[in-house]
């Protein structure tokens, strides 16, 4: 399930290197699943006071539990049956 974007500074992508550093450091949190990153796209930001580039955080469930982490600096409620 896609449950948030990763952008880079306003404007720009997220270079490879910023997306493994996010990878590793919500993964380090999770309990009951894993993170991928999906297609290009845009988002709403409010630092960046408007739309821009973002790749998709896609949720892979693997094992059933609730938790809350933060993604992107934004807690995400998890749950999985």
């Amino acid at each position: 399930m896609v449950i948030h974007g990763r952008r880079g500074e306003c404007g720009k992508l997220p270079t490879k290197a910023e997306l493994a550093k996010s990878k590793s450091d919500i993964e380090a949190k999770l309990t009951t699943g894993s993170i991928r990153f999906g297609k290009q796209g845009v988002r709403k930001s409010g630092s960046c006071g408007g739309w821009t580039p973002a790749y998709e955080t896609i949720f892979v469930a693997e094992k059933p539990g609730k938790e809350t982490v933060r993604v992107h600096g934004d807690p995400v409620k998890i749950t999985v049956k």
